[in-house]
């Protein structure tokens, strides 16, 4: 017959892993110090990692070329959804390198928030409908 050690001698985690087991469940010991010392540090980091993808958006064009525009969509010119916008503007898509900025408006820095695609564009001279040669900002 097998012996077992006497309850008291165990960790106080086995003593309710014991009491609360079944033969299907497994029991498992609680986190080490160093284990909650590492949660601990990455929960306190999450706020800095979080602000610096929000200083991504920026109010002005780098370099100061082009405008800052707040765009439905920003697609390639070939884009199936831009292509046909182009061509009826007389705007052959395969004379286009860069993103296109489809229904964009202007943003100035006492109005940065653009619910949509933000982007800096050289060429918004369609009245909004199209903006050329843009960069996602």
């Amino acid at each position: 017959m097998h012996l077992k050690r006497p309850l008291e001698r165990r960790a106080p985690h086995r003593l309710l892993c014991l009491y609360r087991s079944t033969n299907t469940q497994l029991c498992s010991p609680p986190l080490s110090t160093m284990t909650s010392r590492i949660l601990a540090l990455v929960v306190a980091l999450l706020p800095v990692l979080g602000g610096a993808a929000s200083l991504a958006a920026r109010d002005t064009c780098d370099g100061g070329t082009g405008t800052l525009l707040c765009c439905d969509l920003l697609a390639s010119p070939n884009d199936p959804i831009v292509a046909p916008i182009l061509a009826s503007l007389g705007i052959p898509a395969s004379s286009l390198d860069e993103p296109v900025g489809v229904t964009c408006t202007p943003l100035n820095s006492t109005q940065a928030q653009c619910p949509t695609q933000r982007a800096c564009c050289t060429d918004n001279d369609f009245n909004g409908v199209v903006a050329l040669d843009c960069t996602e900002a």
